[in-house]
């Protein structure tokens, strides 16, 4: 025995020195040239690490293409494990004999699956009857053999809010199967054919339904519910509320402001004067643009004066250089927010902060001290902080702003609040726009008796705004459909809050094609302007006398 070891050592060294390659044999037969390690046998087989699906899970940091042979079965199909060899696949542990579908699933008897806690999409082979079972998420499905074609996926569609007491339901069409609608909540409903994707539907007005759109055929089925409010109508404007949607003003072409007659708005916030970099101290300028100075888009504004309306000017966004930051001290920051005001003859400002600035502290007391210098000027002047929010209110970033303008006594007219961007697919964003004008409006009372001022709930409600990014958010996943602005609306109204706005008013529209830009349009089904419509009927821009501004 000692020698047959020796003698496997002299092997492995002569062919690990001469062809950078490993022969395990009992003969001494060089390794096959394609192989780095050759292992020969008629009567052994290779062994390799054995462990459970736990412990094979529990490997740190496995690298790429390592193997194990798991010896344990764990998990429920699709996401389990089953006896045999594994391999790491750089994300995984992927099967070396487990084919695709539905292969090796727990076996379990009619009393076990009675009793199973299961959740939509568990596959099991039900031993009673020799079937596989599924899941819906309510009952449980029989599949025996092989059953195709399997019905297409239920989509019921959106969920809408109407005025009134009729809407057209907007399911898929099955490709496989036939559907049916069915109404699973809500009383004196009718729907006018049931299997009918697109059939109409009427209920009483206030009234909630829910409906389900079921698509099945032989093999199984699939199903989707949609939520259906029918509302009366919307409450009456209000007196205080305003409408002032943003208009990105270096889009080209420019957006036509002055055209009342087709947008039914008055007020728009003018985005964005930021630094213009190429000068030096502040120097203010549209967008970043050193061509664009003090004399841009005033055609335009003075048109809309023209016809009763007015702007707000918005200082800041998310692309360039506040004026703040790129300013010595609070009085060159005074001066240069100072330079806009005169030359667009301003009642009323914003302040857009975003990004690192939002974080920035010598910025913030800056500004804050140019805010309250422009107000000891300009007494009346209305200054208002555009901050980003989550659904519970305002970031400690965005606090510490609005604390900032507290502490040096500026008069913050509105907390503007940008219900976008959570971070979250999926989520509700009307319910999250009004779940964060709920919290920042605790946080704000809280900012405003730590100060010493003790303000009506009236009051603090009259400092906020909403503004949500309509249609597609930036997020995948985050749309604000025209239901939510409604919902918005209504809160707004009944709250007696500040403004609203969106983002943005040439958003404000269907896309031609789906390729088209982000900044372009909605990317969801609506009217041109059916968001500003929504806002602007609650929160009318009365028109104003040019003389009176």
């Amino acid at each position: 025995m000692k020698k047959l070891f020796i003698l496997i050592f002299i092997l492995l060294t002569f062919s690990i020195n001469s062809f950078a390659q490993v022969s395990i044999s009992i003969d001494g037969s060089l390794p096959d040239s394609s192989a780095i390690l050759d292992i020969k046998s008629t009567d052994k087989g290779f062994l390799a690490p054995r462990m459970t699906a736990l412990q094979m899970q529990a490997i740190a940091n496995p690298a790429t293409g390592l193997i194990v042979f798991n010896t344990t079965a764990e998990g429920i199909y699709p996401h389990n494990f089953v006896p045999g060899y594994y391999y790491w696949d750089g994300t995984k542990w992927v099967s070396l004999v487990r084919s695709p579908g539905l292969t090796s699933v727990p076996a379990l008897s009619q009393s076990q699956i009675d009793t199973l806690n299961a959740v939509a999409g568990v596959v099991v082979l039900n031993t009673s009857t020799n079937c596989l079972n599924y899941f819906s998420g309510i009952v449980w499905m029989a599949v025996c053999g092989t059953c195709t074609p399997q019905p297409s996926q239920a989509d019921a569609g959106p969920n809408q809010t109407i005025i009134g007491n009729q809407t057209v339901l907007s399911a898929n069409v099955p490709l496989s199967g036939t559907g049916s609608w069915t109404i699973s909540s809500g009383s004196g409903g009718t729907i006018a054919n049931p299997s009918n994707p697109h059939s109409s539907f009427s209920g009483t007005q206030p009234g909630n339904y829910t409906l389900t759109w079921t698509v099945a055929n032989g093999c199984g089925g699939s199903f989707d519910a949609v939520n259906i409010s029918f509302i009366n109508q919307p409450p009456e404007p209000s007196n205080t509320l305003t409408f002032a949607p943003y208009v990105d003003c270096c889009l080209w072409p420019n957006f036509q402001i002055q055209n009342v007659a087709e947008t039914g708005i008055y007020l728009y916030t003018c985005a964005f004067i930021v630094d213009n970099q190429l000068e030096t101290g502040a120097t203010p300028c549209w967008g970043g643009f050193s061509t664009l100075g003090m004399d841009y888009y005033q055609t335009e504004i003075s048109a809309l004066r023209s016809e009763g309306g007015d702007i707000i000017i918005s200082f800041g966004g998310a692309n360039g250089i506040e004026l703040a930051y790129a300013s010595a001290n609070e009085f060159e920051a005074r001066n240069a927010y100072k330079t806009v005001i005169d030359a667009y003859d301003l009642t009323s400002i914003d302040y857009d902060i975003e990004g690192f600035l939002l974080a920035e502290p010598q910025s913030i007391l800056r500004r804050s001290k140019a805010m309250k210098l422009l107000q000891d000027e300009y007494p009346g002047l209305k200054i208002s902080l555009t901050l980003s929010v989550m659904p519970y209110g305002l970031t400690p970033d965005g606090l510490n702003v609005v604390q900032s303008a507290i502490n040096e006594n500026v008069n913050l007219f509105c907390v503007n609040l940008m219900a976008m961007d959570y971070g979250t697919s999926g989520i509700d964003m009307g319910d999250a726009a009004i779940s964060a004008g709920e919290a920042v409006f605790t946080q704000l009372k809280t900012i405003y008796q730590n100060s010493g001022a003790n303000l009506p709930d009236s009051v603090i409600w009259r400092k906020i705004g909403i503004t949500p990014m309509i249609g597609q958010n930036d997020v995948p996943g985050e749309v604000f459909y025209l239901d939510d602005a409604t919902d918005v609306a209504a809160w707004a109204v009944a709250k007696k809050i500040n403004r609203l706005s969106l983002w943005s008013v040439t958003r404000d529209k269907q896309c031609v094609n789906p390729g088209d830009p982000l900044y372009s349009c909605s990317h969801i089904p609506q009217q041109l302007y059916e968001f500003s419509g929504i806002f602007g009927g609650v929160a009318p821009n009365p028109v104003l006398n040019p003389q009176q501004r």
